[in-house]
């Protein structure tokens, strides 16, 4: 499967063509169909609240909002539990679950409005570790809180029943639109958008109607992996890439999406 993309820049016309390999990919569909992957149900009691209408779905949103960067450096954001190794954003949920198991109410906007940098560091620390920037969280956490009192009366789900089950609508009020209004969910890939969707939907409280906008974000990591493994071959720009030169916004858009059908066909496949 050939794409051929052509750029337009002041200097002419130049072309490059990317190729996703199909054989490669059907392949590691089928391995990955052979070892009964089984999707996260993120209904474990350690991580997260019982399924409670209003609670669950608020708590979800808060925390997806702080959903990244876990590790202060030099330290890894990790320790052992139970006898069982939690790291990164598993531990901080953990961590969340464990506040929240004694304050059923505390990951809504009511307690979050207040959440100071101290209480982050309280909540989020063990042993001699704590999440990292802790200051910032409780920044982002104020922020959605503000938002879900001022245009939803405290509550996400108001969120969710004003997008009328969509994704993205022209009017601009479909969820994954919606959530740009928060300062967490502003990032351009829509990483924790489609987190949260995925999480709210795999566990019922959200099906959207137009599911053929429901994608995955696909950022540097996820297009390395396409390049390393062969499931895409940039053919024109492998040069660049070998040489550590930057692409430009054309190329990588390009790439982007090259990565992002193959691993839909990966999906489909497994």
């Amino acid at each position: 499967m050939n794409i051929w993309f052509e750029m337009v820049g002041l200097s002419g016309v130049s072309g490059f063509n990317i190729e996703i390999n199909e054989e490669r990919v059907k392949r590691l569909g089928k391995i990955i169909q052979k070892l009964g992957y089984k999707p996260i149900s993120f209904n474990s009691p350690d991580l997260f609240p019982e399924n409670d209408d209003f609670i669950y779905p608020n708590y979800v949103f808060f925390l997806v909002a702080i959903d990244h960067r876990t590790h202060p450096e030099p330290k890894r954001f990790e320790a052992f539990v139970g006898g069982k190794l939690y790291h990164g954003s598993d531990l901080m949920y953990l961590l969340a679950r464990r506040a929240q198991k004694n304050e059923p109410d505390l990951f809504t906007a009511k307690k979050m409005i207040k959440v100071t940098e101290k209480d982050i560091t309280r909540i989020f620390s063990i042993g001699d570790v704590t999440i990292r920037d802790p200051a910032e969280r409780a920044l982002l956490l104020r922020d959605c809180a503000q938002k879900l009192i001022d245009h939803y009366e405290s509550d996400l789900r108001n969120l969710l029943k004003s997008s009328e089950r969509y994704l993205i609508r022209q009017d601009g009020m479909g969820i994954l639109q919606q959530l740009r209004k928060f300062q967490a969910y502003k990032d351009p890939l829509m990483k924790k958008s489609h987190l949260l969707v995925k999480i709210l939907r795999r566990q019922g409280y959200f099906e959207p109607v137009d599911i053929e906008n429901l994608s995955f974000p696909v950022d540097n990591i996820l297009m390395e992996v396409a390049l390393r493994s062969g499931l895409v071959k940039a053919h024109a720009l492998q040069g660049k890439i070998a040489r550590g030169e930057q692409l430009d916004e054309m190329e990588v858009e390009s790439l982007r999406n090259a990565t992002r059908e193959a691993f839909e066909i990966v999906s489909r496949k497994s």
